[in-house]
């Protein structure tokens, strides 16, 4: 089966494994089909890395399941992070799984058997590019009438406190990037690429490209 994610950068056009992670899909189509997603924006975006949404705060510590909680992991060995264009659920440790999800921007393997993967991207890649690249971001930022979709989140410093040789070896040693509900310390918060929502196939065109969207673009 396979949705569409319109943003105002382009469109998305995924399929989804429903045989092999049966919860994450059904989690992922009922919260479209109710609106949830719609108007959200991604709120985590790392060059390289991957593409965060699905949080209908924006803040990254938002958002849960059909079911008002967490919902438990669904690993498959033949499911893995091996791709541009994985679709992923974001987690805070084992079986917290909500509504944030996330989209890969290359190869992760040591997301392998942390994150569930319930899809992948069969359209839209040149959609997905756009996503990625930061000058798109600071092209609408400095033009006249960027589209009131886009929100560009800026950047903030924070203030060195003073650390012992400790913890100070302890911040040398980098661990590597993994989607969470907030930016993890020593990560690169992106800035978000846009606004989502997505489209469903209606019971007389089930199984066919869907022609109509959910919801409707943010204003």
């Amino acid at each position: 089966m396979s949705v569409t994610i319109k943003t105002n950068l382009g469109v998305l056009k995924v399929e989804l494994f429903c045989q092999q992670a049966p919860k994450a899909c059904k989690n992922f189509l009922a919260l479209a089909a109710s609106g949830y997603y719609d108007d959200t924006c991604f709120h985590r975006n790392i060059k390289g890395f991957m593409i965060q949404g699905g949080d209908p705060t924006g803040t990254g510590k938002g958002g849960q399941s059909i079911w008002g909680g967490y919902f438990e992991d669904e690993f498959v060995s033949t499911l893995k992070h091996e791709r541009r264009g994985c679709l992923s659920m974001v987690n805070t440790g084992p079986n917290t799984n909500g509504s944030q999800f996330f989209i890969t921007y290359s190869r992760q393997p040591h997301l392998n058997g942390v994150y569930t993967t319930f899809g992948r991207l069969i359209d839209g890649l040149d959609t997905l590019d756009k996503m990625e690249k930061p000058w798109a971001w600071r092209w609408w930022k400095q033009s006249q009438r960027p589209p009131r979709s886009l929100r560009v989140a800026r950047r903030r410093r924070r203030r060195r406190s003073p650390r012992t040789r400790r913890q100070s070896r302890r911040r040398r040693r980098r661990r590597p990037e993994r989607p969470g509900r907030a930016s993890a310390p020593g990560s690169t918060p992106g800035a978000a690429a846009g606004r989502l929502l997505v489209g469903l196939p209606t019971p007389r065109l089930l199984g066919r490209q869907s022609r109509s969207m959910v919801g409707r673009t943010g204003r």
